[in-house]
């Protein structure tokens, strides 16, 4: 806001000193979005989640949901569970189903779903001691931010776990 007052106030003196008899002040510019409706990435990246970005999950209101919830609102309602949950950081609650690592060393946790969508949670390197500690069918709680359905699965970017 400061900004734009002095914008306006150096358009002014610029326009009286070069004989503009009546100059209008530019139009104000449009307030910044909120960051949670700024564009985010179409698909987590575990190489980027450092401490900021924990320190991001911390900031962001916790929304609690459990992982069969959120694949069966995928599942019936796909459109309306995008404006629900992506991009947005949730706490998401269930059981582990599989733990993955791939060849390039990206760590997966994958929660139970609904109908044969499950929870696909890439962990992120502050996490990855808790993970080798981590046993199929053990109850967890993941904060990360979801992605949508990616590949035939909920894809959240997990920044946090708790057992």
């Amino acid at each position: 806001m400061r900004h734009q007052t002095f914008a306006a106030i150096l358009f002014a003196v610029v326009a009286s000193l070069t004989g503009c008899e009546s100059a209008k002040a530019p139009p104000p510019l449009p307030p910044r979005p909120p960051a949670s409706q700024l564009a985010t990435p179409t698909t987590p990246d575990a190489s980027n989640m450092t401490q900021e970005t924990v320190a991001e999950v911390a900031d962001e209101p916790e929304i609690k949901v459990s992982a069969e919830q959120i694949a069966k609102d995928y599942s019936t309602e796909p459109a309306a569970a995008g404006v629900k949950y992506t991009g947005k950081f949730f706490r998401i609650e269930g059981k582990i189903h599989k733990l993955e690592i791939t060849k390039d060393g990206v760590r997966t946790l994958i929660l139970e779903g609904h109908g044969g969508l499950d929870i696909h949670c890439i962990v992120g390197a502050q996490s990855w001691t808790l993970y080798k500690s981590l046993k199929v069918d053990q109850n967890v709680s993941v904060v990360g931010k979801v992605y949508g359905v990616i590949n035939n699965a909920v894809s959240v970017s997990a920044e946090q776990i708790d057992r």
